[in-house]
């Protein structure tokens, strides 16, 4: 096994690449992806290893939550719920005013996909402009804090450690 350095005994699953995991560490790999979205998809030599491979050794409960995380990662612009208690993510933005009801146990939240607010009654919502003086407060800590823009998608990103190369979630180097 390429990730342990044991010797494979049972199933194997080989990457594109042609290194050989065994279902201990496949599994550890596919897990250490809906922890941590840099990590997603599952690669070995910078190669994606097909999902379909992993699928038959998940319980259903944790493919589901794979390809929940899945959709959340190759999601760009992303709407999560806005009861900060929560904040499940609920699906791409909007330009138009779209509501998305929270299915979290315990939240029922709806949350505007345009404007990212809680929405009590959405046959009432109308989205209110940001002011300038909103825009300037955050990009005024965004400063403060040494935060830039990806240039591919526009966020706001930050630096956590290691070298100057980053890589915004939209894959813009």
């Amino acid at each position: 096994c390429v990730a342990c350095q044991e010797p494979i005994r049972g199933y194997e699953l080989k990457a594109p690449c042609n290194h050989y995991y065994d279902k201990v560490c496949v599994l550890a790999l596919f897990e250490a992806s809906i922890r941590d979205e840099s990590l997603y998809p599952p690669r070995c030599c910078q190669r994606r290893i097909p999902v379909h491979h992993a699928k038959h050794l998940m319980s259903d409960k944790a493919w589901a939550h794979f390809t929940r995380k899945g959709r959340e990662y190759t999601t760009l612009h992303r709407i999560y719920c806005s009861n900060v208690k929560c904040g499940q993510f609920l699906g791409p933005q909007s330009e138009t005013p779209e509501f998305f009801h929270c299915s979290a146990k315990g939240c029922g939240t709806s949350t505007c996909a345009k404007c990212k607010v809680s929405v009590p009654l959405p046959i009432l919502h109308r989205c209110l402009p940001k002011t300038q003086e909103e825009d300037k407060a955050v990009l005024d800590l965004a400063d403060r804090e040494g935060w830039s823009r990806c240039p591919g998608c526009a966020q706001l990103i930050e630096l956590n450690l290691g070298c100057y190369h980053m890589t915004c979630r939209c894959k813009t180097e």
